[in-house]
């Protein structure tokens, strides 16, 4: 009878313990696909209004820059793709960090992360989702700065060239007078079609041999002969005299051709942004080296990142908030920034090599762990300095 006892009291054990692991399994697995999804929805919202933020500032500025005549209506578009790609790579570390801290902000105000403390687990138990989340953040970051980014960077560049050697008839915007490039003759077109080479109600002003000569016609179009651009004007008539002298001549005409000015071919500048990885490796160019620094940098970044995101996130109350938050925005700037001093250093020449930088990165995730380990052990910070004060 006792040893049958024994054996039911074993069972009722085993079963409590399996019950026990069943249920803290379960908890992981919820924490884990939560934790995760949260982080990236959040992370997506947040990167979306940046984005809408940025797009809105950069099209101000270009079409600006269409107005004035210096870019067609028409490579807007694909310039605002461009510029935003290049960005992408600076810009998700930060959406990462503070998609972190606000999912973690908000699970303590509804108490969330008590009731992961009180099923056992800690903060601890957010490593295993959080190296998910950097296993996908190190994987889009890499793909953007060490290819995306310097690609859209070279494109942008070759339609920045094409742009500035264009003729002076493609840069006209209707509606608005505009200046050549030489500053020699200024041109107006009232309306122009789709394909953009039939216009309506030209004007065009410049000077043939010390005359001033004014030019309006009805109708004209672009064309090209022997490698040369050319204007022809229908329906027109041209004045032209002598600036001081009363007398002018007036000439009509059906049809009037002048050769448009085509500006001087440059060559394709690409910035070092957007030179290919391959291109910046092995190289002793401090140029190079800095360039390919700052690029892995933006990778090396993330794991300190996220442990600095989930112990500033736990270690306020659900009403302080906000310190936690600027704390954190804190240590991201200074930690962003100080990569950013030792890159410019190593380009500059005043450091020979990037010893300083690993280094850097070294010291901050050592930080970062050290931070991470005081808020999981419920630890001050400097808890031998307030033992001795």
């Amino acid at each position: 009878m006792d040893d049958d006892s024994h054996s039911v009291a074993v069972i009722v054990v085993r079963q409590s313990q399996f019950c026990q692991s069943n249920r803290w399994n379960y908890s992981t697995l919820i924490l884990h696909r939560t934790f995760v999804s949260e982080v990236l929805r959040t992370c997506s919202a947040v990167t979306l209004i940046m984005l809408v933020i940025f797009l809105v500032i950069r099209t101000l500025g270009f079409l600006r820059m269409a107005a004035e005549g210096v870019m067609p209506l028409g490579r807007i578009v694909s310039l605002l793709g461009l510029k935003l790609l290049s960005y992408l790579d600076v810009m998700l570390p930060l959406m990462l960090y503070v998609a972190i801290l606000l999912v973690l902000g908000r699970w303590r105000k509804d108490n969330e992360l008590i009731v992961f403390a009180a099923s056992g687990l800690g903060l601890p138990a957010f490593l295993r989702p959080s190296s998910t989340l950097m296993l996908i953040s190190v994987l889009f970051i890499g793909g953007f700065s060490f290819y995306l980014s310097p690609l859209s960077v070279e494109a942008g560049a070759r339609v920045e060239t094409e742009l500035r050697n264009r003729s002076d008839l493609e840069s006209v915007v209707p509606g608005l007078f505009i200046e050549s490039a030489s500053a020699s003759a200024v041109y107006f077109v009232e309306s122009r079609n789709a394909d953009s080479k039939r216009l309506k109600n030209l004007f065009a002003y410049g000077s043939d041999l010390g005359n001033e000569v004014v030019i309006v016609a009805a109708n004209g179009y672009q064309e090209t002969r022997s490698g040369a651009d050319y204007l022809v004007m229908s329906d027109g008539v041209r004045y032209d005299g002598t600036p001081g002298s009363p007398t002018y001549r007036v000439t009509r005409f059906e049809t009037y051709g002048i050769r448009i000015q085509q500006q001087a071919s440059g060559p394709l500048q690409v910035p070092l942004r957007g030179w290919k990885t391959q291109r910046l490796m092995g190289s002793t160019n401090p140029l190079l080296v800095s360039e390919l620094c700052w690029r892995i940098s933006k990778v090396v970044m993330v794991p300190a990142l996220i442990l600095f995101a989930l112990a500033s996130s736990s270690g306020y109350s659900r009403r302080q908030r906000l310190p936690g938050f600027v704390i954190a925005l804190g240590i991201y700037f200074v930690y962003y920034n100080a990569v950013a001093l030792l890159a410019g250093m190593i380009r500059n020449g005043a450091v020979t090599d990037s010893t300083m930088l690993w280094l850097l990165h070294l010291l901050m995730l050592v930080a970062a762990g050290y931070f991470f380990w005081c808020r999981s052990n419920n630890r001050p910070l400097l808890g031998r300095l307030n033992a001795a004060a």
